[in-house]
This record gives structure tokens, sequence and C-alpha cells, in this order.
């Protein structure tokens, strides 16, 4: 199959991808390059652009490039695309192409950022380029923000607290494109210290092992994940990927911290932990539910723990009879002449900043499962490429008076 309907598409991805902006949560970068790049080529194609910085939102005070695009027709109706730029680390040695250039092979593009998210950046900008010889009644305002991959104060939700960007609706173009997302799930994030008796591990017998003791605790919340998964259910539909119908209640140990030498027992042992909260969940009282559980499990197994809740994130959902969500399914579904189900996703996205703020949003992007992103060797179909660009089009040309809501 030709690709040459989504040439302009694939350059501008390429020139995106070979900016690497990384981002490990200590360091980033090139952001100020990338930013310049994204700004000069929406320049090109003769649409408004500003960087606003969200540095004065950071503990370090480093810059924080946002750019802003907009396709300005006057209108008093304005659609908001959210994308970010920066993208997680890579280990390339497990590469079979390099990460920052971008390969087509087939209907793929591999590259660091190919999915998540420099394709929504890519979508976006495409639309704007097809819609500058068309008639246009709406405004169509792209926020490329940084700092998602690690949840940044000086990115997405800059935006919206402190700089107060505001539109009648709003999709966040870090999304798959198998079904269009009305929600997305909350998240705390939790730190138990498990505490012991260290010391030289020839006599472990006088000392007393934080690490068995933690493996036994963690053992209970694998038990207490089952509880929550049968529990905690939904009423939102899940992703393809998702091993339950609708979207479900999570928990997962994720990291765990204890070493020192081989030959030295610590004195305690840290593992965190990383609750999935379904959109209709108080953050508040999953997070009493998951400490009390733990306090009481470490009760009945000698254990001396300290909890802490690290980070609590709501999940969020857009009524699925709302007109915003209503007229989007439509225009899909007429654009590429298939179905899609509304859902919502196992992560949590940048939609919660808008929904805070009360702009009604929905996901739809080229982040299709399966495209390995924050792994190695992440790729987007070329098709979801052309397919996200060719709907947002067709948005953009529909009348100010869809959008009374």
């Amino acid at each position: 199959m030709s690709w040459k309907s989504i040439d302009w598409e694939l350059e501008l991805l390429g020139k995106l991808v070979a900016v690497d902006t990384t981002n490990t949560g200590t360091t980033r970068r090139n952001y100020s390059e990338c930013s310049s790049l994204i700004k000069s080529e929406a320049e090109m194609l003769g649409l408004k652009t500003q960087i606003i910085d969200g540095k004065s939102a950071t503990e370090d005070g480093e810059s924080r490039p946002n750019v802003i695009v907009d396709l300005d027709t006057g209108s008093n109706v304005t659609i908001l695309f959210v994308c970010h730029y920066d993208v997680v680390p890579v280990e390339q040695e497990k590469w079979v192409t390099d990460p920052f250039c971008l390969t087509v092979k087939g209907d793929k593009a591999f590259g660091r950022g190919a999915a998540d998210d420099k394709s929504g950046i890519v979508i976006v900008l495409g639309a704007m380029r097809k819609l500058l010889d068309k008639k246009v009644n709406i405004n169509l305002r792209l926020c490329a923000a940084c700092d998602e991959e690690t949840g940044g104060p000086g990115g997405i939700r800059y935006l919206f607290n402190q700089a107060k960007i505001r539109g009648n609706a709003g999709i966040v173009v870090d999304a798959g494109p198998q079904y269009i997302g009305i929600g997305a799930s909350g998240s705390i994030w939790g730190k138990v210290i498990v505490k012991g008796k260290g010391g030289h591990s020839g006599n472990p017998d006088i000392l007393d092992n934080p690490i068995y003791k933690a493996s036994r605790l963690i053992q209970s919340l694998e038990s207490y994940h089952e509880t929550v998964k049968e529990r905690v259910n939904s009423k939102l539909r899940g992703t393809p990927a998702a091993v339950k119908p609708h979207l479900y209640g999570r928990l997962s140990v994720s990291m765990i911290k204890a070493w020192q030498k081989e030959n030295i027992i610590p004195d305690d042992c840290e593992f965190r932990f990383d609750r999935r909260l379904i959109p209709e969940e108080d953050p508040d009282e999953a997070a009493n539910t998951v400490k009390t559980f733990i306090e009481n499990t470490a009760q009945q197994q000698d254990t001396e723990v300290t909890i802490e809740i690290i980070n609590k994130v709501s999940g969020y959902y857009t009524k699925p009879k709302h007109p915003w969500v209503q007229l989007f399914h439509q225009v899909a579904e007429k654009t590429l002449g298939r179905e899609f189900y509304l859902g919502a996703d196992l992560g949590f996205d940048d939609g919660m900043y808008l929904a805070e703020v009360a702009i009604p949003v929905i996901t739809f992007g080229a982040l299709r499962d399966g495209t390995r992103y924050h792994s190695h060797n992440e790729f987007v179909w070329l098709e979801d490429l052309r397919d996200c660009r060719d709907v947002f089009v067709a948005l953009g040309q529909l009348s100010a008076d869809h959008f009374t809501f």
C-alpha cells in the first residue's frame, strides 16, 4: 500500500523523533530544541504560535516550554488538542533500529516517541495543514506540552491551572484509536518501609531480616489485588487489552529496595505500590482502605511498618450521553466507516486537568495497543496516523452550531 497521503506527517514525525526529549524525572533533554521545532513547523504553515513556559511551577526552576498552536478563525468555539513531546528513556541495546531515527518498515514507523506521543503532534498539525484550504468555522488549538511522562507541574497541569487555557471541548491525543476514550483511571502510589534488624549475613539467626517480612507482606498484597479486581468494577468499558470487559480496580507492587551488599542484611526493606482506581472511586477512601489492609496484615504477621501515600490522582469520565461525546462518536464512525465503543483507559492521562476545569474531554490517538510504547522497538501504525488525522479534519469542518453545549 502507498502511504503518499501521509508523506508530510512522516517527514515531521522523523524530525521530532530525531530530537531526543528523554525525561527521567530528574533530567530532561532538548526541550528547547523540540519546542522550537514544533513552533517553526507550525509557523511555516501560517499558524499562530506561542511558547508558554511553566518553569515557575517547578521545584528546580528550569525552563518547561509548552507550545500552543492556533488555527484561529475568530469563532467563539475552540476545540483543544492535548499532546506531549517528552519521551521515556531508551535501552539502546534492545532496539533493532536507531530509536532516534524514524525507520519505516512496511506499514509501521519505528522510533522513540513515534507513538507516545509525537504522533499526536503530527496528527493535529497534519489536520490543521489540511484544513488551511477548506472552510473552517471553529478554532483548533494544539497544546504540545512537556513533562507528561513524569506528571510534572510545568506541563499540561500548568497550562490549565495557571495559564488558564480554555476551550469548549478537548481531545487528549495520547490514546489509542480502537475506541473513543471518555475516561481514565486514577492512581494511588504508596511507600511501605518494613522494619527489621540488620547486620552481617554470616550470622542471620540473631538478626531479623526485613526482606523476608516484606516478601510475606507483598504476597498478601497479591491476594488483595485479586479482591479489588473482583469487587471494584466501573460502569465504563476498558481497553481491548484488559482482562475484564469493564474497567476494574488493580494493585501492583512495582518497586522494591533493600540491598547494600551481598554480605549485609539490611535494617529495613522498602517497597512501593500502585493502586489503580476506576473513575468512580474516591482516592482518599481508596487510600485509607489499602493502608488499613497493610497495617492489619502487618500486625497479624508481627511486622513493623510505616506507610506513606506519596501521590493521589483522581480518575475522571465524561458522561456517555454528553453532546461532545455523541458528536465526536458520530464524526469518527462516519469518517472511518467503522464502529467505535466508548471506553476508559487502564492508565491515567492529562484529560483529568481538563475535567477539573469543566472542559468536556475525550481521548483518541495513534497509541494502539501493541505499539510497544514505553518499551524498546516502539512503533506507530501508519494507518493510524492517517485515520486520526482524517477524523480531526472532518471535525474541523463542522459548523459552530454543532458545539452548543
